[in-house]
């Protein structure tokens, strides 16, 4: 709009603001006029002459002049409002789909796992232990043993029971060539503690007994699991070659399955260990524990020692994450 437009606008509206209800005169004939107002009291003009400003022409200023004092909507305004009402319909939209989703049967949060996290995680290194003899030949369930003598510190304060997490079985330097399993990292369920089934012949000592779970490894699946993920088909299933007794072992716990318990008969410890492996893979499998794996000590802690004790031998530490 021009400056010479903007001025008549401007006399427009002065001489509209001087009229009252007594300066309209609408017009009752049928002929093809339409309603008329006089500019003003000392308009000379008769009102029956039609003819300056039609009601129709005082709307449009009116209208202008609301848009210049800022009372009506702009285009800028209707748009935000749609904007607004679209964002309302989808949010609601969105509320309905979860309201449907919040009925599933399925997993929704951690509650449903048969785990917890642990903080903070345990990292142990040390020398495969010869044990018992008792995981392989009566239950069927091969474990590595770290010796209690050298992690009694470290398990001072460590809740018996069974956790899971990643080992890895590092390649001997005196041997030639790679033996399967060794220098990877592969899944473990983990008892912490003495052992009371076998009673009268219980560990005096807290001990760590780990089953390295591979292709041929006993497990009960459970019904809320992925059926895919827990067929062992991923790079955890290479058998391990030998029985590795006095090579090092890396062991980092980071999930815990259920407390040590006492059983009343071998079968029933029998059935628990298979469903305790099958656990502990499936929760490898799942996020955040999964990419433990990638953890420095787990890829690449040959020389590692531990901040919590130990040696270049046997160390250990814990860490919060």
């Amino acid at each position: 709009m021009d400056e010479e437009q903007q001025r008549g606008m401007e006399d427009a509206f002065a001489s509209l603001e001087s009229l009252t209800s007594e300066d309209w005169d609408e017009s009752s004939s049928d002929n093809e006029h339409s309603t008329n107002i006089k500019y003003s009291r000392t308009d000379d003009t008769p009102a029956s002459d039609w003819g300056k400003s039609t009601s129709e022409e005082v709307e449009v200023y009116l209208e202008m002049q609301g848009e210049l004092e800022g009372t009506a909507s702009s285009s800028q305004e209707e748009e935000g409002q749609q904007n607004a009402e679209e964002e309302e319909l989808l949010q609601l939209e969105i509320d309905e789909i979860m309201e449907v989703e919040g009925n599933d049967d399925s997993l929704t949060d951690t509650d449903d796992y048969p785990w917890t996290s642990i903080n903070p995680i345990l990292r142990l290194r040390g020398p495969v232990a010869s044990g018992y003899g008792r995981g392989g030949k009566k239950l069927g369930v091969p474990t590595a043993n770290l010796p209690a003598s050298l992690f009694q510190s470290a398990l001072e304060d460590v809740t018996n029971g069974v956790y899971f997490g990643w080992a890895v079985v590092e390649q001997p330097t005196t041997t030639d060539g790679n033996q399967k399993g060794r220098n990877k990292p592969i899944k473990a369920v983990v008892n912490v503690g003495y052992s009371p089934t076998f009673e009268g012949k219980e560990n005096q000592e807290k001990i760590v007994e780990a089953h390295l779970i591979t292709k041929s490894s006993p497990m009960e699946k459970n019904e809320l699991s992925d059926t895919a993920q827990m067929d062992g088909n991923d790079d955890n299933g290479e058998e391990i070659e030998g029985d590795f007794y006095d090579e090092t072992m890396r062991l980092q716990l980071i999930g815990y399955l259920r407390p040590e318990q006492k059983f009343d008969s071998f079968p029933e410890l029998i059935a628990q260990i298979h469903r305790d492996i099958g656990n502990a893979h499936w929760a490898l499998g799942e996020m955040p524990y999964v990419f433990s794996k990638e953890d420095e000590f787990v890829k690449d802690g040959v020389d590692w020692i531990g901040s919590g004790g130990g040696d270049v031998i046997a160390s250990w530490e814990f860490e919060s994450w």
